[in-house]
């Protein structure tokens, strides 16, 4: 049976939050973990089935083995990474690329989880005018959409040259990137 997962967050009382990883069956609950993480978000199904996620108020990122329910990896990225997306250069990868609000940054990790590193850094901007929030990658790993939540606009930038090569206005603060397919 194949498991699956959720990232859970609720309000406990006041400020302060619960965040689990819950494991489950399509029918039943298999397992609960508790998600040490300040601010859990931007949980993705990633390579070999694994899932990624941002510790977005620390600095660094997870690798979680669904079928162990472990965590497999942690890696250091820089302050406040907020969501992650697979895209490819070329015909290399899959690649992780991680948006770093902290740093203003694009990261780019190869997603070998044993070895697992920075390879490469986009910069997008001064901090105050940019803030990377949300990514998506196209269904062709090529390009990529950045959500700007301190510019309030919307970057598209192609993966085999990590060169901006749109820049969209969008709404106030947008955090999040959905594309279709």
């Amino acid at each position: 049976m194949l498991t699956k997962f959720a990232h859970v967050e609720s309000r406990l009382s006041g400020r302060k939050r619960q965040r689990e990883v819950v494991f489950y069956a399509p029918v039943s609950l298999c397992d609960r973990r508790p998600c040490s993480a300040s601010v859990a978000v931007g949980l993705v199904l990633g390579p070999a089935r694994r899932i990624w996620g941002t510790n977005t108020g620390e600095n660094d990122i997870y690798v979680i083995d669904p079928a162990t329910q472990t965590k497999v990896a942690s890696i250091e990225v820089g302050p406040n990474p907020q969501q992650i997306a697979f895209a490819y250069k070329g015909m290399a990868g899959p690649y992780a690329y991680v948006t770093v609000s902290g740093s203003n940054q694009i990261v780019v990790l190869n997603t070998d989880v044993q070895n697992a590193r920075i390879i490469e850094q986009i910069d997008v901007g001064s901090f105050q005018a940019q803030r990377p929030n949300g990514i998506w990658a196209s269904p062709e790993g090529t390009r990529l959409f950045v959500a700007n939540e301190g510019s309030h606009n919307l970057l598209v930038i192609d993966t085999g040259t990590n060169e901006v090569i749109a820049t969209v206005p969008v709404g106030r603060k947008p955090i999040r990137v959905v594309a279709s397919r």
